[in-house]
């Protein structure tokens, strides 16, 4: 198994840097398995995404956020720093 991940290292270094933008997108967490998700607010085009980090909002600032649901008072919602794909 060291083997494959030392050959899979050696491979990722002789490919060279990878370019990459990081970008800030509104997101939400709804509870359940879906994690942090982004709403209608976040263009297909980044799809898929890594998320590299959440800035999560403060309670009280929730009604301002994009995709802000007054019917989903457990959603929490933040900032998502993202890697988005490429074409």
């Amino acid at each position: 198994m060291k083997a494959l991940f030392a050959s899979l290292f050696v491979v990722a270094l002789s490919t060279g840097p990878a370019a990459a933008d990081t970008i800030s997108v509104p997101c939400f967490n709804g509870g359940g398995s879906g994690g942090w998700m982004f709403g209608e607010n976040v263009s297909k085009k980044y799809f898929p995404v890594v998320i590299i980090g959440i800035n999560q909002w403060k309670p009280g600032m929730a009604k301002e956020h994009p995709d802000y649901d007054p019917a989903a008072p457990w959603n929490k919602y933040g900032t998502c720093a993202i890697v988005p794909s490429h074409e």
